[in-house]
């Protein structure tokens, strides 16, 4: 098991142009909380919400909320979740129980 600790936030290089001259800037990752372990993040919420429930489930459910709304853009969802990659934001937009339930309505009565 590894602690957050032990686990150093990552640096990643921004390049960005002035003046005609590509300036490199090194940006550091932080820790939002630096001494609790994963485990401890699902005992806390579990503790909580119950035992269905996991760490992201908060940030995962208000997402998907917040892209049902027609006038939703990428910009709004990475203000609200703080993500600014697309990829990791991906992972995090799961599927809403009554568009489920639309999109079955409609294939059971295009195909019965």
């Amino acid at each position: 098991m590894q602690v957050a600790s032990n686990n150093k936030p990552s640096q990643k290089a921004v390049y960005a142009y002035a003046a005609r001259k590509r300036l490199r800037i090194v940006k550091e990752d932080r820790w939002v909380f630096p001494h609790i372990q994963s485990t401890k993040a699902w005992e806390i919420v579990q503790n909580v919400l119950g035992e269905e429930y996991y760490p992201h489930f908060l940030r995962l459910n208000r997402l998907t909320e917040i892209v049902q709304d027609p006038t939703a853009n990428l910009t709004r969802l990475r203000s609200f979740s703080g993500i600014r990659s697309t990829t990791a934001l991906d992972s995090y937009l799961g599927t809403a129980k009554k568009e489920q339930q639309k999109v079955l309505q409609y294939m059971n009565g295009k195909y019965t």
